[in-house]
């Protein structure tokens, strides 16, 4: 197990490493890793704080309140709620409270991975390994400090996994209640979690319900149906997600648009799969995945399969929302946890192998291990350094006082508009990408001035027609205002 004094140590260099690697560049602005979904997240998180702020300006305090309601809600408010309290605690807005609640989770995460590995019956090595993949690849660090409720689902994932473990092996009320709370916690967070989760925590009942002896399929269902606390974990688990969305409606619309629901075919053809592969392989290393897999079925029966469930439930995933899943990284945060819980099995092996060598052999073991999951942290901290975003703040700000307040205002801008409405306070309606001259004169209806801050979105015809039509209002260094106004 963990316990020897040289598998906490290298426990210990991991979590600093992890922990340090994340604060890096801790109060830059939150646009290095999809910055729509964080600054939408900002957005809301201002309103709620302002909502609870009556010693605020009172324009100030209407127009936050006014930009986070125009937003679409999607899931509960969970993360910019904590947010707010942030906010309150540290007497203003600070972006970077967030974050470290999102850092603070994703190394919960990886106390979690140690505790599964536990119920798993690996040693050190194993748990280790699989600990430095959960910790230290790319994707994983980018995402555990973005202003996003997707790490902290994933974590929550986790903890679901391991008091489902524990409840397969004791069947007390005590570990169902635990099992059922945190996986409706993850579900609530996120509502695509339950098919993630799903069919994790159905194989690992399944198993549970056969027995030492292994019972038969009809044994094994009645099992099931006349146990209490395989209802009472399920009823928890997606109970919170259903009285949340029956009790507060929500917007359905763009999870319709961009599921499998709206367009079939589009899991039909090879081009969707490979890709996804391709994806994959540059995010989460196919090598490593096709490892994690194999060795997947060396863990013992009750982990094997909620671990293979975990798997599955991931590829539901990806079929109900094919073009998110090629397309949104942070998609892939998940299969992380599954890669990194499977890959124990046989990287404990092995490991125990060498460590059994003696001294010297524990040494390369170390070595091996504090090497593959440094470089790829010391990659990750350059390009967080590399990127600077500290200068966005003020020229949003700018562009949003150039904006006259006395009409309406569309326009190009990056992120849909989030940027300019979290920065510069200005919202405005982004049109769609392309528009001729034409398109435009027909929908530009009730309009009184057109912003430009992303030139690529616009086609050349509607920007000669504006030119040529248009006085301009304001310009500067990548943006422009056109009065539309007669």
């Amino acid at each position: 197990m963990m316990r020897r004094p040289f598998y906490r140590f290298l426990a210990a260099a991991l979590f600093l490493a992890a922990a340090a690697v994340r604060l890096t560049d801790l109060t830059d602005e939150p646009l290095d890793f999809n910055p729509t979904r964080q600054l939408f997240n900002a957005i809301t998180a201002r309103g709620i704080y302002y909502a609870s702020f009556p010693e605020a300006d009172p324009a100030l305090r209407g127009l936050a309140v006014q930009h986070g309601n125009s937003l679409e809600r999607l899931e509960p408010p969970i993360l910019p709620a904590l947010a707010a309290i942030g906010y309150r605690l540290a007497g203003g807005e600070r972006l970077w409270i967030p974050r470290l609640v999102s850092i603070a989770a994703w190394l919960a995460g990886g106390w979690l991975i140690v505790l599964v590995g536990r119920k798993m019956g690996a040693g050190g090595p194993g748990i280790l390994v699989g600990l430095a993949y959960f910790l230290f690849l790319p994707l994983g660090i980018y995402a555990s400090r973005s202003f996003q409720i997707d790490p902290m689902m994933t974590v929550l994932i986790a903890g679901s996994l391991y008091a489902a473990l524990a409840w397969s092996e004791r069947r007390t009320w005590r570990w169902a209640l635990v099992a059922g709370l945190v996986a409706g916690a993850a579900v609530f967070v996120k509502g695509v979690g339950a098919l993630l989760l799903g069919p994790a925590l159905a194989a690992c009942v399944w198993v549970a319900a056969g027995g030492e002896e292994g019972a038969g399929f009809k044994e094994r269902l009645r099992n099931l149906v006349r146990d209490p606390q395989v209802w009472t974990l399920f009823a928890l688990a997606v109970g919170p997600m259903l009285l949340y969305y029956l009790v507060v409606p929500r917007e359905t619309g763009w999870l319709i648009t961009n599921s499998a629901l709206n367009r079939p075919d589009e899991v039909l053809g090879p081009s969707f799969y490979i890709r996804w592969l391709i994806l994959l392989d540059r995010l989460l290393w196919a090598p490593v995945i096709l490892a994690a897999f194999g060795s997947l079925w060396l863990a013992p029966k009750p982990a094997r399969w909620t671990l293979l469930g975990l798997w599955a439930g991931y590829g539901l995933y990806g079929l109900a929302f094919p073009r998110l899943i090629t397309t949104h990284d942070y998609y892939q945060l998940p299969l992380i946890l599954a890669v990194a819980l499977s890959l124990i099995p046989a990287a404990d092996m092995v490991g125990q192998k060498l460590v059994e060598q003696g001294p010297a052999a524990r040494a390369v073991f170390a070595g091996l291990l504090l090497l593959g999951a440094f470089y790829p942290g010391w990659i990750s901290r350059s390009v967080l350094l590399a990127e600077n975003y500290r200068d966005a703040g003020a020229y949003w700000e700018q562009v949003g006082s150039e904006i006259p307040l006395d009409g309406r205002a569309i326009g190009y801008t990056q992120d849909y508009g989030f940027r300019l409405m979290y920065y510069g306070w200005r919202r405005i309606d982004v049109l769609p990408e392309g528009l001729s001259a034409a398109e435009f004169e027909r929908t530009r209806a009730g309009a009184d001035y057109f912003v430009v801050t992303a030139r690529n979105q616009m086609s050349d015809n509607l920007a000669e027609h504006l030119g040529a039509t248009y006085p301009v209002v304001a310009e500067g260094g990548g943006y422009v205002v056109y009065d539309l106004q007669p």
